[in-house]
């Protein structure tokens, strides 16, 4: 009885990134604005920590009944941006 182990490793093939584009690998540019900017956005305490919501949006597993977000997520379809 014969095994092949090891034969994907020896044909797949490496290819070399220079350090000036591994810098620029894991930029992502975001098109759409993020939740950060929008006018909906609520930022409420609990203690020590900081936990932002959206005002127009609802959900059934939080206590407020608002839909938690985070900011670095793009906008949703009901975005507004905030004019301060």
């Amino acid at each position: 009885m014969e095994t092949n182990t090891g034969t994907a490793c020896r044909n797949r093939t490496t290819r070399k990134i220079s350090i000036s584009k591994m810098k620029t690998l894991f930029e992502i540019e975001s098109k759409q604005p993020s939740d950060k900017t929008c006018v909906h956005r609520e930022r409420w305490e609990y203690g020590s920590k900081i936990i932002q919501y959206c005002g127009s949006r609802k959900s059934n597993r939080t206590e407020n009944g608002l839909l938690k977000i985070k900011c670095k997520n793009e906008a949703c379809i009901l975005y507004k941006e905030d004019k301060e």
